[in-house]
């Protein structure tokens, strides 16, 4: 599922957004207008939830790579990290006189 492709219909709403946004932003800085400013307000937070959803599908989409093109080397590395905590364990203690 890419939601977030070059033509996908939220990246062009998420586009549509921000050129409303910049619109609104440029009348406000001429005419106050209390039903622009609600207008404002509804842009942004949809706008939010837009990048919400970008977000955790790139994160989501990272993962999945993460998993299927995995590095091949982790066996080993674990392999390394497993043996040096090993022999880093302190398993006795011995006094002065070797006891």
């Amino acid at each position: 599922m890419l939601i977030f492709q070059k033509r996908s219909p939220k990246r062009k709403k998420k586009q549509r957004i921000l050129s409303r946004l910049e619109g609104i932003t440029n009348s406000l800085s001429f005419n106050p207008n209390p039903f622009l400013d609600k207008l404002q307000k509804e842009l942004w937070q949809e706008y939010e939830g837009i990048t919400v959803q970008e977000k955790v599908y790139w994160q989501q989409l990272s993962r999945s790579n993460n998993i299927k093109f995995s590095d091949k080397n982790t066996r080993y590395f674990y392999h390394r990290a497993n043996g040096r905590r090993k022999r880093n364990r302190i398993t006795t203690l011995k006094n002065d006189s070797r006891e």
